[in-house]
């Protein structure tokens, strides 16, 4: 098993590199799933939560109703992120849907096994059901696990 981790913070990127984790520098909200269909056991999602900080302008509240609306749009494989990314008030927003397109990527061949989503407390006091990463606690499955600051994709080694 290998895992590689999707992360945009160069910082970040180091920090993990230094750790000999496998890191691609991108922004994940345009990197594509499909490289990982077919050869992930498991979803490790942990979206920031800039936008609904305490520290920040936490307008991501105002954009919740939007975040909500791209998750069940991604969950039945319609990409509405677009038409809802120019409603959002703070464009971090949406990045909390993200694990929702990969997860509905690989859902098409039976995979993620598992998939804990880390959350961040300040977003997710909807405490709505409908929201996969609001369900159970800290992630989709109620395991209540926290996870490191990136998306991680756990695949075979030499795998594809």
């Amino acid at each position: 098993m290998r895992d590689v981790g999707l992360e945009w913070d160069q910082w970040a990127c180091k920090t993990r590199t230094a750790a000999g984790q496998l890191t691609v520098r991108t922004d994940v909200a345009m990197y594509p799933a499909w490289p990982f269909v077919g050869r992930t056991r498991g979803v490790i999602a942990s979206p920031p939560c800039q936008a609904w900080s305490m520290a920040g302008k936490r307008l991501g509240l105002l954009d919740q109703p939007l975040v909500h609306a791209a998750v069940e749009d991604l969950a039945a494989g319609r990409d509405t992120r677009e038409r809802l990314l120019t409603a959002c008030r703070d464009e971090r927003s949406l990045l909390a849907a993200e694990p929702m397109r990969y997860l509905y990527a690989l859902n098409t061949v039976g995979e993620p096994d598992w998939s804990p989503w880390r959350r961040c407390r300040a977003c997710c006091r909807c405490g709505s059901s409908t929201r996969p990463s609001c369900a159970g606690g800290d992630s989709p499955s109620g395991t209540g696990s926290s996870t490191p600051p990136t998306s991680a994709f756990r695949r075979p080694e030499g795998g594809r």
